[in-house]
């Protein structure tokens, strides 16, 4: 079985606290959680980042099993990240309700819904943006760079992305962020821009011997407006616009997807170069492979990678030099320019 290793390691201070510049890698820390095969690195050894989206986890069984599956079956080095407010994105909210009483009030007064909110900090919430880029760009290349240090050998020029939903979109915003750091994305009905930056997450919960409640969840992003650093960091079409792209993506949405139409995956992707668009109809639902035409397609994840990694991953030729990604220089709607620089290896945004 492979082996998977837990450390901390520091990252990019958060852009929303004032005068964050300052010692940018001092003050924040996150986890992260790396596979090897269980017969060791080689020439050809990939290196696979994962992912999250909504309602999962690092922690998540499918994700330990992800991790660990993929590391051996498929020869890759497997990275994941809990990264910036990733923790107020789960589905287990069990304990958002302090006991038994909240919930019988709710349902004495017939409440169908229920508003419940996180206590949500500027260095540490679900910004549905560059932090949480940044934090899977640092945890990649933290992970590299320890990995050369001890002098193993993998293939620098096959590193992967992996993404669900919330994760696929922010897979686009590292490739756009980190130029030259990523080669395939792998994607599972990413948004063009993030659904919950204006609207509420609704999240089902199911209380024995209650019955039904939906949540209703506004995040801080979406409450205070004034924390967005521009409208069109947010927009993938902004974003790409323009951009000479070199990593292959690979995106499967269903033509059902109510919270991202298939027409705007489809107006993203019909421009950008090296892209594919697989679109998943009602008569491909299997109940084995994929359980629906709609948001996340009901698929089974590690079905769904085998499918994409064995029939359209390409041969990746080998390379052993870890190459730091090209700087970024982004004009932004409003005005201002952001700057991510990685002259000293790590990225260090700038803000003007």
């Amino acid at each position: 079985m492979a082996k998977e290793y837990v450390f901390q390691i520091p990252t990019h201070n958060s852009v929303y606290i004032e005068n964050y510049e300052k010692g940018n890698y001092e003050n924040r820390e996150i986890r992260v959680n790396y596979c090897l095969p269980e017969k060791g690195v080689n020439t050809e050894t990939g290196v696979l980042l994962l992912i999250c989206g909504y309602g999962a986890t690092i922690d998540s069984n499918v994700y330990i099993k992800m991790r660990r599956n993929f590391s051996d079956h498929y020869n890759l080095i497997t990275i994941q990240c809990d990264y910036f407010g990733s923790k107020y994105m789960h589905s287990n909210f069990s304990d958002s309700f302090k006991d038994q009483e909240e919930l019988r009030r709710c349902f004495a007064e017939n409440l169908t819904t229920a508003q419940i909110s996180f206590s949500e900090e500027l260095n540490d919430f679900n910004d549905m943006g560059i932090m949480q880029a940044i934090d899977n760009i640092v945890s990649t290349i933290t992970v590299l760079g320890t990995l050369k240090q001890q002098g193993l050998v993998f293939n620098t020029n096959k590193v992967m992305i992996y993404g669900h939903s919330q994760g696929g979109y922010l897979a686009f915003l590292c490739n756009r962020f980190a130029p030259g750091l990523y080669n395939l994305i792998i994607d599972n009905s990413a948004w063009n821009v993030p659904k919950y930056l204006d609207e509420s997450r609704l999240v089902l919960l199911r209380v024995e011997p209650f019955g039904d409640l939906t949540l209703d969840i506004e995040y801080l992003i979406a409450k205070d407006k004034s924390l967005r650093i521009s409208t069109s960091i947010y927009d993938l079409n902004f974003l790409y616009k323009d951009y000479i792209n070199t990593c292959q993506v690979i995106s499967c949405h269903g033509v059902d997807d109510e919270l991202v139409r298939i027409e705007d995956k489809r107006m993203l992707l019909k421009d950008i170069e090296n892209m594919m668009l697989i679109e998943i109809e009602k008569e491909d639902v299997d109940g084995i492979l994929f359980g629906s035409s709609e948001h996340g397609l009901g698929a089974d994840f590690l079905k769904l990678f085998d499918l994409i990694y064995s029939e359209y991953t390409p041969i990746y030729l080998a390379d052993f030099d870890f190459k730091k990604p090209d700087n970024v220089i982004i004009e932004l709607e409003n005005g201002r320019i952001i700057e991510i620089n990685y002259d000293n290896l790590f990225p260090n945004i700038l803000l003007r």
